[in-house]
């Protein structure tokens, strides 16, 4: 049984070890959670926290997450796909045409998409801590970060609205994290 984790490839034999093969789908679901975040974040914040600029993993050519789905949904669509990537291949620093590049992500409804795996591995992380007997503590880090991500309605509105086509990197102005908006049961 291989298993990767965190980025390197640990061998860890689990058979007849519930308690282990638990932890373990825990660790997994919690890091695909958190990179899947981290692209998101990445994409609609000004400044993304980790000190990178606005929509760096485009800057850098990256295909993330959304960025993926979006190449995909376009490929069946109308070809969009084609501009986005041609966009990636430049990595640019120009923010007219980054932001040209997050409304093609957007077009695809690729945050939408993103939200929803979000959503429903925010759930399963619940759900294995509650298998394992809780943990208030994780429970309440897993709550800030969940409530921490943007709206996609909002990420839409934000880069259709007048200060969103403005130039420079705060086209995401006014996009809020939503923590009220409905979450899975």
């Amino acid at each position: 049984y291989q298993r990767r984790v965190h980025g390197s490839l640990a061998e860890v034999t689990v058979e007849g070890f519930p308690l282990v093969e638990s932890l373990l789908a825990l660790a997994d679901d919690f890091a695909v959670y958190s990179q899947i975040r981290e692209d998101v974040l990445n994409l609609t914040a000004p400044y993304y926290p980790h000190g990178t600029g606005f929509c760096d993993d485009i800057h850098q050519g990256r295909f993330s997450m959304p960025i993926l789905h979006s190449v995909r949904t376009a490929a069946a669509a109308d070809r969009a796909d084609d501009k986005l990537v041609r966009i990636l291949r430049q990595r640019t620093n120009d923010h007219t045409l980054l932001k040209f590049a997050l409304a093609l992500v957007d077009r695809t409804d690729s945050f939408a998409y993103c939200q929803g795996i979000l959503d429903e591995l925010y759930q399963r992380i619940r759900n294995r801590v509650d298998a394992l007997g809780g943990n208030q503590q994780l429970l309440a880090i897993l709550e800030k970060m969940h409530g921490s991500i943007p709206d996609p309605k909002e990420i839409s509105a934000s880069i259709k609205s007048p200060e969103g086509t403005a130039a420079g990197p705060n086209c995401m102005n006014g996009v809020q994290p939503s923590p009220g908006r409905p979450r899975p049961a």
